[in-house]
């Protein structure tokens, strides 16, 4: 028997009244199994999306974080666990990638508001070309989080930092409870000065109720949680490790941990 006989009876043998092999009988249980088969895996699938989506909450996430969320721009480079940002301020290049990194994150938002963050502005390139670079901190939402403010100075920990202590012991016990507090830090040490303010509204802040994107998921409120920071008498040449903390009763501050939980990391060197 040759080789094209062979094959065609594989595929046809009146003799046998078989395909492939198989009776038309054969074929038709096959048929059927894969049939149901296919039919339970789908029947299997409905009931699972079904069960997902009764658990679903549709104006909140089901599982809530514990606080808010804290970062900063421009956050470019991660390297060792911790974010970096360097730069040689004579470069034209390397500034201009660090303001269109910040213009970028903070465009998703709108217009930034004229005059809203003082001398943190795009037209002076957010201070990098003149070794007074600016970073911008972002407070999150959460859902469900109600901020429980400083009611005085003695609900500082012990290790917070003096400058804090003295700053908000010349404030008014009213003014002190309404806000979530910023301080920062740096070895060696630079000055900071903070646009609008030093601190974030409780009320724009705590989220108790339902999500509402009737505005669209980013509009130009969320600047309300976007403070600057400038930092000024930089050492050129030099790195230095930088710190910026979340200060409330009930927000913890992660020392050991990643950026993000109470406070950000990050190391600055200016280079010439």
């Amino acid at each position: 028997m040759s080789s094209r006989t062979s094959w065609t009876k594989v595929l046809l043998n009146l003799e046998n009244g078989t395909v492939l092999t198989r009776t038309p009988f054969h074929w038709l249980l096959l048929l059927i199994f894969y049939t149901i088969f296919f039919c339970g895996i789908l029947a299997l699938w409905f009931l699972c999306y079904g069960i997902f989506e009764k658990s679903l909450l549709l104006q909140r996430p089901k599982w809530l974080l514990s606080q808010p969320g804290f970062s900063f721009e421009p956050a470019t480079t991660f390297r060792e666990n911790y974010l970096k940002v360097e730069y040689h301020v004579e470069s034209l290049e390397e500034v201009g990638g660090l303001v269109d990194h910040i213009n970028k994150a903070l465009g998703k938002y709108g217009n930034i508001p004229k005059e809203h963050y003082g001398e943190c502005q795009n037209h002076n390139y957010y201070g990098y070309g003149i070794s007074k670079p600016c970073i911008f901190l972002k407070i999150n939402r959460i859902i469900g989080f109600k901020t429980l403010a400083l009611e005085s100075i003695n609900d500082l920990p012990q290790d917070a930092p003096q400058e804090m202590l003295e700053y908000l012991e010349r404030l008014s016990e009213l003014k002190l409870k309404q806000h979530i507090w910023i301080s920062c830090d740096a070895r060696p040490s630079v000055k900071f000065l903070y646009f609008p303010r030093r601190f974030y509204e409780i009320s724009d802040v705590d989220y108790v109720s339902a999500v509402n994107y009737s505005n669209g998921f980013y509009n130009e409120s969320d600047f309300k949680r976007i403070i600057a920071v400038q930092i000024d008498n930089i050492s050129l040449n030099v790195k230095h490790h930088i710190r910026c903390f979340l200060w409330a009763k009930n927000i913890v501050r992660d020392l050991k941990g990643k950026t993000g939980k109470g406070l950000v990391r990050f190391s600055l060197e200016i280079k010439r």
